[in-house]
């Protein structure tokens, strides 16, 4: 969800970035489709995820890319653990916005609470879009 928002936010800025924007999971398994309750709750505000499938991160990906975004601290610190490497490129999106809050995981649960981290998502996006812009330059 967060990828298909950020590209969203990304192209109603008047700023256009080149930016490649990708998704990857800590705990995942490769190739699952995303979960009907945020395929529905995408659509409703104009995204379409349904081709979207899960994959896990790896040294190829973080090395490919300038910024990592996490929803969870917990997902940050294992990423920290796994590649320290990286650790300079990894946040959680909350930090984009001078807190520190991990978004819930609303997997396996209602379409209620995919709305509620959808919003979070992008509430954090629009909020730290400068920060997003300046780490990731």
């Amino acid at each position: 969800m967060a990828a298909a928002l950020f590209q969203k936010v990304l192209a109603g800025s008047a700023q256009q970035e080149n930016w490649q924007i990708g998704s990857a999971g800590t705990w995942t398994t490769e190739g699952q489709q995303a979960a009907v309750e945020a395929i529905q709750v995408m659509a409703e505000k104009g995204c379409d995820i349904r081709a979207h499938r899960s994959r896990l991160v790896n040294e190829y990906l973080l090395n490919h890319h300038n910024l990592i975004l996490t929803m969870a601290l917990d997902q940050k610190q294992a990423l920290h653990l796994e590649f320290p490497f990286y650790a300079d490129q990894i946040f959680m999106l909350s930090e984009m916005t001078g807190v520190q809050v991990s978004v819930p995981d609303p997997s396996g649960g209602t379409l209620d609470q995919f709305r509620a981290a959808a919003n979070q998502i992008e509430r954090l996006i629009l909020r730290g879009l400068p920060k997003i812009r300046e780490l990731a330059a």
